[in-house]
């Protein structure tokens, strides 16, 4: 099961965007406006799907430990 809770990306906290930008630094495959979707999963973590030319992807953040997957 994918989604538990749907969001917008005027929901996420500042430490998540923080975290998300620096994803966004090492990855040049995704960007803010590649985002597709995000919500929330079962543990409450934070997940963007982004749909990149030909992949669609998505991961979860971990604002906790600082990582993303």
């Amino acid at each position: 099961m994918r989604s538990t809770s749907t969001i917008t990306i005027q929901d996420i906290t500042d430490k998540e965007r923080e975290l998300v930008q620096q994803h966004i630094d090492s990855y040049s495959a995704i960007s803010w406006d590649k985002i597709y979707s995000l919500w929330r999963d079962s543990d409450g973590k934070l997940c963007i799907r982004y749909k990149c030319d030909s992949l669609d992807i998505w991961f979860h953040y971990d604002t906790d430990s600082g990582e993303w997957w």
